[in-house]
């Protein structure tokens, strides 16, 4: 607002809504300081702001400050609408640069390994690690690698897929989203599967990706973001492609038409899936910023129809892929976005959906469960790594990192050296016997080997062995020597 002097109107022009709180602070301390100073004989004029507030108070202005908050509030609410979508796909054909393949020589890769049968030799012996190679994308990736062929995909947060050599670490190609690309990638039938976002993002996308031609194929919409590795999943000659989309829940695609088959909501999912008989097991979990305290759920589908064949609630959320063993369904659980120390592992019958036994922990557990035999290995939130003997059900072992700091990542195992590898967020990799979870190396990289940054990826075995990256988009080839 302005003004000229007393015998002047005062002309409302913009006059925000803070500004009345502000006056009526003023006018009260006037009124104070004028009651003070008149037990000395003193006085003082308070009209200034008293009229101030007078004019603040009127109704055309009143009227003129809200509809400014409104425009205020709807301009910021319209910006953030706008910044969360993806890409605009007429950026994506614009910017996307295709190179097309002579000849293509991919392996399948369906879903993130996490099963395998344990190797019955030793642990390899060696006496350290070896930095064969480290290269720098220009933005950090927060999964680890796809590794399909003699080709690593990266999805990186400079809005790229990253394919590299896994020979030398050199960029083979590039597939442009836009968007930062959260989950690790998929490969099936000679096509690159990816999703993308963080928790913010909406309306996000799974993307169709030809690897001969290097062109985006398709897209398939959700209303949520689909920042959890998208999963095929097979089942009596039928074949599916699942993406997980936060609030709107699972969808269940056919990846040849990348149209819709099934979709259920019945939560907010950032938990992969998996796929097993015909049945379709995932979590659910509280988001960010929810005051409702929704409850979360282990949830069992039919794979053909997306039919509920048992759901269980759990207490707490479940935000990666359940386990997978011969009898039990076995759901993570532990909190990212709230403060708690509960964490653990419940555990149903497959088939019947029957509760069968829980494994608590001490911290919210994070990483995706590995299933070693019929044992599950899993990390939690503070660095500790456990294996839980189903047998038995109790914990077969737990090896504690005492390090500072959340870790994030998930175990990984390589079968021809038989050794667990674990990524730390802040102090380099850890390497265990599966057995018995004794510590057989932890490497940190030298000076001259380039610092180790903040990690959430887990390590990927290529041909024994391990690749890592990290936040600022260092990659690292490593070799036990």
């Amino acid at each position: 607002m302005s003004y000229i002097n007393e015998s002047v109107e005062y002309i409302p022009l913009i006059v925000p809504t803070v500004l009345i709180p502000f006056t009526m602070l003023s006018v009260a301390i006037s009124v104070v300081a004028a009651f003070i100073a008149g037990l000395f004989g003193i006085k003082l004029k308070t009209e200034g702001p008293k009229q101030l507030l007078e004019i603040l108070l009127k109704p055309k202005v009143l009227l003129i400050a809200l509809i400014v908050n409104i425009l205020v509030y709807g301009g910021y609410k319209s910006y953030q609408y706008v910044h969360n979508l993806p890409s605009f796909e007429w950026v994506i054909n614009k910017q996307h640069q295709p190179i097309p393949l002579a000849e293509v020589n991919y392996s399948e890769l369906l879903s993130r390994t996490n099963k395998s049968q344990e190797s019955n030799l030793l642990p390899k012996s060696f006496n350290s690690i070896k930095q064969q190679w480290k290269i720098k994308l220009p933005m950090g990736s927060f999964r680890t690698g796809a590794l399909s062929g003699n080709s690593l995909f990266f999805g990186a947060d400079d809005g790229y897929i990253h394919e590299l050599s896994t020979k030398d670490g050199q960029t083979l190609r590039k597939f442009f989203i836009g968007t930062i690309v959260t989950p690790s990638p998929i490969v099936f039938n000679g096509y690159l599967f990816a999703g993308e976002g963080t928790h913010d993002t909406h309306h996000a996308r799974i993307y169709k990706i030809n690897l001969a031609t290097g062109e985006h194929e398709t897209r398939y919409s959700t209303k949520g973001h689909t920042e959890g590795q998208p999963v095929i999943g097979k089942y009596q000659g039928r074949t599916l492609l699942f993406a997980v989309a936060g609030s709107d829940g699972i969808h269940a695609i056919d990846p040849h038409t990348m149209k819709q088959v099934w979709h259920q909501t019945p939560g907010h999912m950032d938990a992969a899936v998996r796929v097993d008989h015909g049945i379709v097991y995932v979590g659910t979990g509280r988001e960010k910023g929810d005051n409702q305290k929704h409850r979360s759920y282990a949830i069992a589908y039919e794979f053909m129809t997306g039919k509920e064949v048992w759901k269980h609630e759990i207490p707490a959320s479940s935000w990666m892929e359940p386990a997978i063993t011969s009898q039990y369904a076995c759901f993570i659980m532990g909190e990212i976005y709230f403060e708690t120390k509960l964490g653990g592992v419940n555990c149903y019958d497959k088939v019947t959906g029957e509760p069968q036994f829980s494994i608590l922990n001490k911290s919210p557990v994070i990483g995706i469960p590995f299933v070693l035999d019929e044992d599950i290995i899993f990390s939690d939130l503070s660095g500790q790594v456990c294996r839980i003997d189903t047998s038995k059900r109790t914990k077969k072992w737990c090896f504690e990192s005492k390090l500072s700091g959340k870790h994030m990542t998930s175990v990984s195992y390589d079968y021809e050296t038989n050794i667990l590898a674990y990524t730390t967020a802040n102090k380099g990799i850890i390497f265990l016997n599966p057995s018995t979870g004794k510590l057989l190396h932890h490497y940190l990289p030298s000076v001259e080997e380039g610092q180790w940054e903040k990690t959430y990826a887990s390590p990927i075995s290529v041909e024994s062995n391990w690749v890592t990256v990290d936040i600022e988009g260092n990659v690292r080839k490593l070799s036990l020597e």
